[in-house]
């Protein structure tokens, strides 16, 4: 593949994952619940970021066999970041209003 094109698929990627980020952050803002579906709908969209990665990939990648590594390579800071998207809305809250009060 050409390097612009390489670049412009970077640029798409990089996209992609800040407007996601950006709208999960702006949804959920400091609503616990909110911020709890927003990381599920991360880690739980992963393998369809990653299919839909590989296949635009596959049409401008003729033969190479690239596809499925890029592919993979993208969804693993995709995957991390809903963790981190799930993980911060514990931040959000005191133990006791998780567990209840004892």
């Amino acid at each position: 593949m050409e390097i612009l094109t390489w670049v412009l698929l970077a640029i798409m990627v990089v996209g992609v994952f800040y407007a996601v980020n950006r709208f999960a952050f702006h949804y959920a803002g400091s609503d616990f619940k909110k911020r709890l579906w927003a990381g599920m709908l991360f880690v739980f969209s992963t393998p369809l970021f990653m299919f839909a990665l590989s296949m635009g990939i596959q049409l401008l990648d003729k033969g190479e066999g690239l596809a499925g590594t890029i592919g993979v390579l993208a969804s693993v800071p995709y995957f991390v970041n809903g963790l981190v998207v799930f993980l911060s809305a514990f931040r959000l809250v005191k133990p006791s209003e998780i567990v209840g009060n004892d």
